[in-house]
């Protein structure tokens, strides 16, 4: 039946409809989820003694040993995941049941609906996902004739005969209820009497037709949705990335959502709640970030907050009238910052892009960002620039040329920069890579910067980062961490933006690379706590009396980092053999064997 096969007259015995039948249902349910749970411990149970006994013999130098383990990591994590979904659906196998009967067919089928599929035979499943196709008219349609629509597949056309809800506790049908509007009221009200952790778990079941409409919607289009405080409208966007995810699985992955909060709490409770849904590896980040990385570099002084004008009502946050004047302010301020006017070239009087083309670029692209608007502009006059300066009508000198150029790379605007900021020296190439608002990765290398292992953190997109230098140093800046690099010594000082230093390297030789070693020399107080983490369970360094390895090599989904009581972190890539020395007559350095590079990352907590 689409995407999903439901319990069908010709297959076998149609489910009953009386308590009796219902509970004998359940139990048979039961036994088909408890085998699924049993059969997913027994595969962890045999993965992870396969890892342990890889561990026991690993050796981080042979590539195929290392490949075997990667890939038996992933089963250990794939298999892991499909154990915590098979316990949920045995906890609480279904909520709903639809009777129809299928018009091309001809034929009556039932689904029982749940948070996941329960199945012994895949072709012939005892409980559907909630959030297959077929599912969506347990929501939002009342009995009678009705459709619904299939990826792929177009659609179907159903006699929708009954519609049940469930309320099962403890492997127990507590009571069901036959209704013909989505969710009954009285199950709603139930769930909503309880306290709201356990709502949440519930919710699968009394998604209302207009939450249902949202959580299904198809993802190429924006969409708004408004509400009071405690409306659903997290719960609802938490179910539709999950919707997302299930039926788009070719199109979208879960590193391409982004959750914005208003903060911290709010994104701890959708951490915890999205792998309820089977969500695994959403990014997210706080309004305060998000706006630090929209406004930080780009914010115009010349903009102020000003007051309320009294007698004056403000638009409230949420209205329509608020998201109107929040566009019309973006448009301003767009307008404003890119130049519309005849690009001409004082020497000659000669227009190298009219007001016209420029209006005409700036339709073509108007749904980029400015930043990609600005790219285009730019790519366009230079063009045009190069015709002019390789044209026979007028001669330019060399310091012409070059003068030129240079004003015009940046007349509608400064590009973006390219990533990371190289300074050179005579010992080799320190690269900062500004990762994320609170983010840094540190590489240095002899000669060169080349590309580097897989990085702990993926690179956040468009971030916005300053870059100011003078003749003693370099600042670099990106949200709210900061890295200050002594032009004389080489040596880098990382700080929050209010000024708090978090870590400093060795003035005199800070880094020192030799053959498969390497050395960075810190300067850690008396008072500062560390913490190591890598393979087993994080373990406290003492400051001047310890000297330690806290990653081996052997890589897993953990990657090896030094906590400070200070307010940041330091992480190495997986697979990295560290070393951690506090003692004061050897220098207290961090040490990466094996390599013949620096590669490591800060973050300020």
């Amino acid at each position: 039946m689409g995407s999903e096969m439901c319990i069908r007259d010709s297959m076998s015995s149609l489910p009953g409809i009386t308590r009796q039948d219902e509970e004998k249902r359940l139990q048979h349910t039961l036994e088909i989820a408890q085998r699924k749970v049993d059969a997913n411990r027994q595969s962890v149970q045999a993965l992870a003694e396969e890892l342990h006994a890889m561990q026991e013999e690993f050796d981080e130098n042979d590539k195929e040993a290392q490949a075997l383990w990667h890939n038996a990591d992933a089963r250990f994590k794939f298999v892991n995941q499909d154990l915590r979904r098979a316990e949920q659906a045995r906890k609480k196998p279904y909520f709903g049941r639809i009777d129809f009967r299928d018009k091309k067919l001809k034929k009556d089928e039932v689904c029982y609906i749940g948070r996941s599929v329960i199945a012994d035979n895949p072709a012939e499943p005892e409980v559907i996902d909630w959030r297959a196709p077929i599912a969506s008219v347990y929501y939002d349609a009342a009995l009678g004739d009705v459709s619904y629509s299939v990826k792929g597949e177009g659609k179907y056309d159903i006699t929708l005969s009954r519609k049940r809800t469930y309320e099962i506790e403890n492997d127990e049908l507590k009571d069901f209820y036959d209704s013909d509007v989505v969710a009954n009221d009285e199950l709603l009200t139930k769930y909503l009497a309880r306290n709201k952790k356990a709502v949440l778990g519930e919710i699968i079941a009394t998604i209302q037709q207009e939450q249902n409409e949202v959580i299904r919607k198809k993802p190429q289009h924006n969409m708004i949705v408004q509400g009071a405080a405690g409306s659903g409208k997290t719960t609802v966007a938490m179910h539709r990335i999950s919707y997302i995810l299930y039926n788009y699985e070719q199109e979208f992955a879960p590193e391409d959502f982004y959750i914005v909060g208003s903060n911290q709490v709010l994104l701890n409770y959708i951490t915890g709640v999205l792998p309820e849904l089977n969500v695994y590896g959403v990014s997210q980040m706080t309004m305060e970030q998000l706006f630090v990385r929209l406004l930080y570099e780009d914010w115009d002084k010349s903009w102020q907050i000003k007051p309320v004008v009294k007698g004056v009502t403000p638009a409230v946050k949420g209205t329509l009238v608020w998201f109107k004047e929040l566009e019309n302010f973006c448009l301003r301020y767009e307008y404003r910052a890119i130049p519309r006017e005849d690009v001409v070239i004082e020497k000659t009087g000669k227009v190298l892009l009219d007001r016209a083309t420029i209006a005409r670029l700036l339709k073509e692209t108007k749904d980029l960002s400015r930043a990609d608007k600005i790219s285009r502009l730019t790519d366009y006059l230079m063009a045009r620039l190069e015709n002019e300066l390789s044209g026979k009508y007028y001669s330019y000198t060399q310091p012409e040329k070059q003068k030129l150029k240079h004003y015009y790379e940046t007349y509608f605007g400064k590009r973006e920069w390219k990533g990371y900021v190289d300074l050179l020296s005579s010992y080799g190439t320190l690269r900062i890579t500004p990762l994320a608002v609170d983010l840094f990765r540190i590489c240095f290398a002899k000669g060169q910067c080349r590309e580097f292992p897989k990085a702990a953190v993926t690179a956040a997109g468009d971030l916005r980062c300053t870059v100011r230098e003078n003749p003693s140093l370099v600042e670099i800046t990106a949200g709210y961490a900061q890295i200050r690099v002594d032009k004389k010594t080489g040596a880098l000082t990382f700080l929050n933006t209010q000024g708090k230093i978090l870590l400093t390297e060795r003035s005199r030789e800070p880094r020192q690379l030799g053959e498969k070693k390497n050395w960075s020399f810190f300067e850690w107080k008396k008072d500062e706590a560390l913490i190591a983490g890598g393979i087993g369970a994080p373990k406290p360094l003492k400051i001047g009396n310890s000297a330690a390895y806290f990653s081996y090599g052997r890589a897993d989904d953990r990657y090896p980092g030094l906590a400070s009581s200070k307010g940041y972190e330091m992480i190495f890539p997986a697979g990295s053999r560290v070393l951690c020395c506090n003692i004061a007559m050897y220098g207290t350095y961090i040490s990466m064997e094996e390599t013949d590079i620096i590669d490591y990352y800060l973050r300020a907590k």
